[in-house]
């Protein structure tokens, strides 16, 4: 704002001194002219100016458009040179005064433009659209809040079922698989993890196990390890031999005579008929070879106490010596332990409780990891 009132104010001045320059030169350059020359003493403002001109043209080299040598060398006429003088003067007294000799004025402002008003369907779209903004917000809140909580084995082991109908421990468990999309060869340690129901305060580590068992011998346990797609049944109670184990294709051996829960199918077992038969002169006879081909899956002969009528008993001796060196789960396992197929998706972990841990209904129950965060959990209505 004062950049424009200077700006006006030179503007004014300018065209005043003009017309007087203009006056002069029609009617009085002579008489201005004397008092330039003679330093008039009733003209003391413009001596002093001529001074003062002079010695700005002194210490200037050019100023403006015109040199202080083009000025001395000029031919004007005598009875203009007052005029020149005073325009001269006139020029550099401006010269010293505003050295810029341009005063730059700021663009002026656009007016504000004014946006049509919205209609209805441009309101409705613009909401639509905060709303789905605030959606992803608050996914992205959720999403960083179950961080907090969520362990990263998170989706990578299950809780499927939980059978806790009955009052036995034994017959209490937990079905909990891991995910088939595992990579090939990635492992996920199971020992250590903790069942926990936080209805009832009920905690419970996951122990370890024996990977491959071996009956009426000490076994060594180790952490038990899953990978993909695989099943664990997490029994409440005490394991019917001792240890939590893998399951292998001999292992429905260890239920003829003892109970599971739940069961081991036998169809896993391999048949007697498919054992390595042996060669003449030890070839068996046909009668034995019929009977070992009705004989039971994942089962030992068990004497009935009559030899008589023991149909086990009217084979022949390399018949009898045949079947109890290739069946029972040890004889079993150093048979086939090598086989591609001898191993089976599924562990028997025991927990080793007296009493029920899991209610029947309005029960949680929450698998944590080694550091209390939520890796899977199951709820019982």
């Amino acid at each position: 704002m004062e950049s424009k009132k200077n700006a006006l104010l030179f503007v004014i001045i300018l065209a005043i001194l003009s017309a007087i320059a203009v006056l002069i030169y029609l009617f009085g350059g002579n008489i201005f002219g004397k008092a330039v020359k003679g330093g008039s003493k009733n003209s003391p403002v413009i001596t002093e100016t001529i001074a003062t001109t002079t010695i700005a043209t002194s210490t200037t080299k050019e100023i403006g458009t015109t040199t202080a040598e083009e000025m001395a060398t000029t031919t004007v006429p005598e009875n203009k040179k007052s005029f020149w003088s005073f325009l001269n003067i006139f020029r550099l007294n401006l010269n010293i005064i505003s050295p810029t000799n341009q005063i730059q004025l700021p663009p002026p402002t656009p007016p504000p433009v004014k946006k049509p008003p919205q209609t209805t369907n441009e309101i409705s779209s613009e909401l639509n659209n905060i709303s789905k903004n605030v959606q992803t917000i608050q996914e992205q809140i959720d999403m960083l809040e179950r961080a907090k909580v969520l362990s990263p084995l998170n989706g990578k082991l299950i809780l499927d079922r939980v059978y806790s109908y009955s009052l036995d421990p034994n017959a209490e468990y937990i079905i909990m698989r891991s995910a088939s999309t595992l990579g090939g060869t990635e492992k996920i340690t199971i020992t250590g993890l903790t069942l926990y129901s936080p209805v009832t305060g009920q905690k419970v580590l996951i122990p370890k196990g024996v990977y491959l068992f071996y009956n009426n011998q000490q076994n060594i346990e180790q952490l038990i390890t899953v990978g993909a797609g695989e099943q664990i049944t997490i029994s409440t109670g005490h394991s019917p031999i001792n240890y939590s184990f893998r399951i292998n294709k001999c292992s429905p051996y260890l239920a003829q005579f003892k109970t599971f829960n739940p069961s081991l199918s036998t169809y896993i077992c391999p048949a007697l008929r498919n054992e390595k038969l042996p060669l003449a002169p030890n070839a068996l006879n046909d009668a034995c070879l019929d009977y070992i081909n009705y004989f039971p899956s994942c089962r030992v002969h068990v004497d009935s106490g009559n030899n008589l009528t023991d149909p086990f008993y009217k084979q022949s001796p390399e018949c009898q010596k045949f079947i109890i060196n290739n069946t029972g789960y040890n004889n079993c396992s150093l048979n086939h332990k090598n086989d591609a197929d001898f191993y089976k998706k599924e562990w028997r972990v025991y927990l080793g409780q007296s009493a029920k841990l899991w209610k029947t209904s309005r029960e949680t129950i929450q698998l944590l990891d080694t550091d209390g965060k939520l890796i899977s959990q199951i709820k019982l209505n």
